[in-house]
């Protein structure tokens, strides 16, 4: 459970642009305590195609975050935020200091990035290119499975068990015990 609650009309971040409007990243106005809600993704409109300023829900619906100041938070494979997928709510990960710019790990809520890019972040565990959760090797998607949508987790599923997935458990063959 969150241990604060950032209210929409209190503003913890702003949208920050460098060179001109070619770039852009949301960075903390104030501090923000790990485990505080930062940003509620149920205000958003849904809309039924993905784009680069999208954030999955599920396979045909989408939070269209492109005129929110979401829109501008960066991938990072170390982020500061994380999602509550029970409540679709951004929440620090860790106490966020004024000035520090506001990022998440694009490869826990996107199956398929809708603008595939190659990463810079340049941290020990970078993830190189950012296609989305599919493109991920086993090794890396059961690092990021804890953490990862309940899209992500279903499309794994379905690509990594597909006949139990589709069958049901009812198709897993029981193994004869020999006496």
């Amino acid at each position: 459970m969150p241990e604060e609650v950032v209210l929409p009309s209190e503003k913890v971040a702003e949208v920050r642009f460098w060179n001109g409007t070619a770039g852009s990243g949301v960075y903390a106005t104030r501090f923000i305590k790990a485990g505080s809600v930062v940003y509620d993704l149920n205000r958003m409109p849904i809309c039924g195609e993905n784009s680069k300023y999208n954030i999955t829900q599920t396979g045909s619906r989408f939070f269209d975050t492109s005129n929110c100041d979401e829109s501008c938070l960066n991938h990072t494979c170390d982020p500061n935020l994380t999602v509550d997928y029970d409540h679709w709510t951004f929440i620090a990960v860790r106490d966020i200091q004024p000035g520090d710019q506001l990022t998440f790990n694009y490869l826990t809520t996107e199956w398929l990035m809708a603008a595939p890019f190659e990463c810079c972040c340049g941290g020990s565990s970078c993830f190189g290119k950012i296609g989305g959760f599919k493109f991920l090797s086993l090794k890396q998607q059961l690092k990021l499975y804890s953490v990862s949508s309940p899209y992500c987790k279903q499309m794994f599923m379905l690509n990594f068990f597909p006949r139990v997935v589709s069958c049901g458990p009812q198709s897993i063959p029981k193994l004869e015990q020999k006496a």
